[in-house]
């Protein structure tokens, strides 16, 4: 709760509290400093839960995702996209379409291909943000494709 209205202070004291910390607990952090365009602490969260020996959930990483997107943070993204792979996550839309949003938004229409590639399954929300991306930066030609 103290998270989600933007208390951190409180949340991480509620958090340090817990007798039982898990995945849950630690995205609800990870969420509150994304939704605060605070993306160096949402981050920082990030590897306190890897640390911890907690699995990310797709949740998690969509909101590292969104936090690095605050921050400008592609190298971070892109390590993060490859932490999923290499454990054999699927990238579900959710979460995909905030990188592949993130890449087109940057001007990385090749990568935000790739990542629209490797969705689980597309959706609308997928489609308008490759479209946005290659329209944005004067790609005309694959945007009617």
């Amino acid at each position: 709760m103290y998270a989600r209205y933007g208390d951190m202070k409180e949340a991480n004291l509620v958090s340090d509290g817990l007798s039982c910390k898990n995945e849950v607990s630690c995205s609800a952090l990870i969420a509150g400093y994304a939704r605060k365009g605070e993306g160096e602490e949402a981050f920082k969260q990030f590897w306190k839960m890897q640390r911890a020996g907690f699995e990310a959930t797709h949740f998690s990483y969509s909101c590292v995702f969104s936090a690095c997107v605050s921050v400008g943070a592609l190298e971070q993204a892109k390590w993060v996209h490859a932490h999923m792979i290499k454990l054999g996550c699927k990238l579900i839309a959710f979460v995909g379409n905030t990188l592949l949003d993130m890449h087109a938004k940057a001007g990385r229409i090749e990568d935000a291909r790739k990542v629209f590639d490797r969705l689980d399954k597309s959706d609308v929300v997928s489609w308008n943000s490759m479209l946005t991306g290659c329209a944005q930066h004067g790609l005309g030609k694959e945007t009617i494709q």
